[in-house]
């Protein structure tokens, strides 16, 4: 009896290894170009609530972002390097070493960010990578008023659109193609 309980107890800790001890891939997402209002449009249809998207550019963060057991922190991809060009999106990215996850000294400058990809190989921030997620739409939530963007980038107050809002999740990290 004794036996068969402790391999019981073995089968159920190996299955909750590979459960959880995995980092969890996700598809890559369909390209879209935010500097198009694509995301916006996106955003305002709710039959696109978790489908998977991705958006090309270069990783940076601002010089205070809050990092912790429960945080992760949130990263800005931007068209050129060097957190230069147009922001095209932010969202929040698992903090760590492994598989789509960011990781980033406690003191640092942007040089000293590193990404993981999919396959956990390392990318220095100043990479062009593509950076796939699930949109979360909340459909329950009332929908915001958005301005979309002139091609320099910059709200055009007479052109609105109402979008859901949404979260970016189930991030997925590659290099560009």
């Amino acid at each position: 009896m004794k036996k068969n309980t402790q391999l019981r107890l073995s089968t159920t800790v190996a299955l909750l290894v590979l459960l959880f001890g995995c980092a969890k891939h996700f598809a890559k997402g369909k390209p879209i170009d935010p500097q198009k209002n694509q995301l916006l449009q996106l955003e305002s249809d709710k039959a696109n609530k978790g489908k998977r998207f991705s958006v090309t550019g270069y990783a940076a963060f601002g010089n205070d972002i809050k990092v912790g057991p429960t945080d992760d922190p949130v990263i800005d991809i931007y068209s050129e390097p060097d957190g230069k060009g147009r922001l095209l999106v932010s969202f929040p990215i698992h903090y760590g070493k492994g598989a789509n996850k960011v990781h980033v000294p406690e003191e640092f400058t942007n040089a000293d960010i590193v990404l993981y990809d999919d396959n956990g190989k390392t990318h220095p921030y100043n990479q062009k990578m593509q950076f796939s997620f699930t949109l979360d739409l909340q459909l329950d939530r009332q929908r915001i008023e958005k301005y979309l963007l002139d091609d320099k980038g910059i709200p055009d107050i007479h052109k609105k659109v109402l979008v859901f809002p949404a979260y970016l999740t189930n991030i997925r990290v590659d290099p560009a193609e």
